[in-house]
């Protein structure tokens, strides 16, 4: 939709390249709890390993991603806003003057936007739940997979 409004865009390579690692590991993340339910399938079948322990495994494994991913945000935060800003901000001097001659939203304004696109986030996420919810009726698929 940009190209729509703006013939000629520019994107910093620094923030696109740590934008698709991040995005890499996060998908990751979400592969190996599946890969795991995937590996331990045959040990169920054989009765070596019961459903309810293949449970707590795959939650104590997918807990420890969890807070890998959110220790890697951070330390992307971090990089992206302290250590490394100046990899982030691109042309400044070319943009420095559209800056200065806008007007930036007032606090209302911004928290007002905030919480529009907060309810607006919830009731997508309660459509796609719902519609989530009735496929995997229909098509009677497991719980883990939708997790």
């Amino acid at each position: 939709m940009g190209g729509a409004k703006h013939s000629l865009q520019t994107f910093n390579r620094t923030a696109a390249g740590l934008g698709a690692t991040l995005l890499t590991l996060s998908l990751i993340g979400l592969l190996i709890p599946g890969l795991f339910h995937w590996a331990v399938t045959e040990q169920i079948q054989a009765g070596t390993l019961t459903q309810s322990q293949e449970s707590v495994l795959q939650q104590k494994l997918s807990l420890k991603i969890c807070i890998v991913l959110f220790v890697v945000y951070g330390l992307h935060l971090i990089f992206s806003l302290r250590t490394h800003k100046d990899l982030f901000l691109g042309w400044e001097s070319k943009w420095e003057h559209v800056a200065q001659s806008r007007q930036g939203w007032g606090k209302r304004k911004s928290v007002g936007i905030l919480i529009l696109a907060t309810l607006g986030v919830i009731l997508m996420s309660e459509a796609l739940v719902g519609s989530v919810e009735f496929t995997a009726r229909a098509w009677d698929l497991p719980k883990f997979l939708l997790g």
